[in-house]
């Protein structure tokens, strides 16, 4: 004599494990809607056209960088490395990348060359290069 299988939500233990089921269903959607909340953060940061906008969703407020409230001058590459290491380690960092802009025969020049805190940043290297890299 044959089996047939039917797959039902009463087919289940006859119907008690649907409780069960429905809060495996549940656990997953959580954990893929947290899995894209993450990634949406990320596009947020990105999407901030400063690097002081970056900074203040970092929790780093102006007297942060500036040292002052309110500022009178721009921060200097002296304030740079409290936080992000001098530039060895930053170009440890992003040796990973295609081009290391902190490892170049430019030498260490100063941070706000192309990272500028309320203006959009720059790629120095674009002076003489194509270079397609995003500066943050």
């Amino acid at each position: 004599m044959k089996r047939h299988l039917r797959f039902s939500p009463r087919s289940f233990n006859g119907g008690r494990n649907l409780p069960s089921l429905s809060l495996v269903l549940i656990i997953l959607i959580l954990i893929l809607t947290s899995a894209h909340l993450g990634h949406t953060e990320v596009e947020v940061k990105e999407s901030q056209p400063y690097l002081a906008d970056r900074h203040k969703i970092a929790g780093v407020d102006c007297s942060g960088c500036h040292r002052e409230s309110p500022p009178k001058q721009k921060a200097g590459s002296e304030v740079c490395v409290e936080c992000h290491g001098d530039y060895a380690k930053v170009a440890e960092r992003t040796a990973r990348l295609d081009i290391n802009p902190h490892d170049s025969h430019m030498g260490e020049i100063d941070c706000d060359q192309c990272h500028r805190g309320h203006q959009r940043s720059v790629l120095v290297c674009r002076q003489c290069h194509k270079f397609s890299m995003k500066v943050p």
